[in-house]
């Protein structure tokens, strides 16, 4: 329709620069002479994480993830966000969940993104107390739940009476 035009060149600015970040990741893995002279900060570094995991290369993720925290790269919650949506697309929700627990062990705070990817890959994987835990934390934390939020729960709502009075008591009158 015509007010959805706008939005049309967004996903494909997005899908161009996760290309090129993914592009540039492997050239430089092949080549190994300029990446380790470069010095790339967590943006880059995040940047192709996030490449990686869009183009569905999970594992090369991991080790990227692996590397940057060898390296001594300071990890942000865009990091442990990221990696924690590449285990979920991945099937690996026990892992998600144990990197959420490593990068609030590591003294990262959690942002409502982090809060929805894990729901979103908890509540698919069908480990409804952990979501229940999450959702129970996020609210404790400040956090409102937006309509990502909501969705995600979805799926989790029809498997019991505790996710169904979770969602109900939540507030919609901010997400409409």
């Amino acid at each position: 329709s015509e007010r959805w035009r706008f939005f049309n060149p967004l996903p494909t600015a997005i899908t161009k620069h996760t290309t090129f970040c993914f592009r540039f990741f492997l050239k430089s893995k092949e080549e190994k002479s300029q990446t380790r002279n470069m010095s790339m900060n967590v943006v880059v570094h995040n940047a192709m994480l996030d490449g990686l995991v869009k183009a569905g290369e999970y594992e090369a993720a991991f080790a990227h993830f692996k590397e940057m925290e060898g390296n001594g790269c300071l990890l942000d919650v865009f990091s442990y966000s990221i990696i924690i949506h590449g285990f979920g697309n991945s099937g690996k929700a026990s892992d998600a969940l144990d990197m959420y627990k490593k990068m609030k062990k590591s003294g990262l705070r959690p942002n409502l993104v982090t809060f929805n990817t894990l729901i979103h890959v908890l509540g698919k994987a069908g480990m409804i107390f952990e979501v229940h835990e999450i959702v129970e934390e996020m609210t404790s934390l400040g956090y409102q739940p937006d309509v990502i939020t909501y969705t995600s729960l979805l799926p989790v709502v029809g498997k019991d009476s505790k996710s169904f009075r979770l969602a109900t008591k939540c507030r919609f009158d901010h997400v409409l």
